[in-house]
């Protein structure tokens, strides 16, 4: 996954938590046929939220903090999940950090 994004090795931490997040909603024969998240929590998986590892993703920026002429939103690169509630984990490429953001759309063919 690092080697196909083209992104820098610092990002291995981020690749673990994405990898086990779509490793447990795939299906296996020992469960018959159903993921481990359905077997655990004894619900049917949503898979609809599932993103590649990589691709270019640009998320809202709120009025509070854009004024009328400056951008509604930042390019972004997305790296992972977050745990704690349903948002995407997004690496900032203007202010290098990790932010995590609900409001995002994803470019699909800038793999």
């Amino acid at each position: 996954m690092l080697y196909s994004s083209k992104l820098f090795i610092i990002f291995w931490v981020e690749i673990v938590p994405t990898t086990t997040h779509v490793f447990n909603r795939i299906g296996t024969m020992t469960l018959f046929y159903k993921t481990p998240h359905e077997a655990w929590f004894a619900i049917k998986t949503n898979v609809v939220q599932i993103r590649v590892f990589g691709y270019v993703a640009f998320t809202h920026i709120p009025k509070e903090v854009s004024h009328n002429f400056f951008a509604k939103s930042k390019k972004c690169v997305f790296t992972s999940y977050n745990d704690h509630c349903k948002a995407y984990r997004l690496w900032d490429l203007e202010a290098h950090k990790i932010i995590a953001n609900r409001d995002v759309i994803f470019l699909l063919k800038s793999y």
